[in-house]
């Protein structure tokens, strides 16, 4: 199984790597920016930890990269109960929900964050923000795969989630509180 986790994690660094070499700052699909460069220097600023920096959302790695850390725990504990055990399928599942995130994210960014305070120029992520937000659920799933025990990655999942509020006053808590409001309210 760790060779499954293994290449999965090698398909990331490549896919990165070629967005890199083939792509330039101004490179889009879809009118979305791939990989924009501050101060074209894309290494430099491989992770911006400002959640209301310019470049948050358009690097490979932001603060928010840690929610998608809970997202890939949050998988592994819900689909370890559903299997009953660790199963192969689960790591393809989180994949998918990981790009299916994604792509409602990016499709309907205006009904996620119109009402937060870092999130008012918020105007979807760079397609590299998208693989960097894919990995990171995968890395949080790994994480919560190789633990011994669901209770340290519940620990992990709180932790992460204190860590954000007290960085930026959001989480995933907040998100979805937010959500449910703007839905049911």
């Amino acid at each position: 199984m760790n060779n499954v986790f293994y290449y999965i994690f090698l398909i990331f660094v490549i896919m990165i790597i070629l967005l890199y070499i083939f792509t330039d700052c101004d490179s889009k699909i879809n009118d979305k920016s791939i990989w924009p460069c501050p101060h074209n220097d894309r290494l430099k600023y491989i992770y911006i930890d400002k959640p209301d920096d310019k470049y948050t959302h358009l690097s490979l790695f932001d603060i928010y990269s840690f929610t998608h850390i809970s997202h890939g725990m949050i998988l592994f504990i819900l689909l370890n109960y559903i299997y009953g055990k660790k199963n192969v399928n689960m790591v393809f599942i989180t994949i998918g929900w990981g790009i299916l995130w994604e792509i409602i994210e990016n499709t309907y960014y205006d009904k996620f964050r119109i009402d937060t305070k870092y999130q008012r120029n918020y105007y979807g992520d760079s397609i590299i923000n998208s693989v960097g937000d894919i990995l990171c659920c995968f890395i949080g799933f790994s994480i919560a795969w190789m633990l011994p025990n669901k209770k340290y990655s519940i620990l992990l999942i709180i932790l992460n989630e204190i860590f954000l509020y007290m960085k930026m006053k959001s989480n995933l808590f907040t998100f979805f509180t937010q959500i449910f409001t703007q839905i049911f309210i």
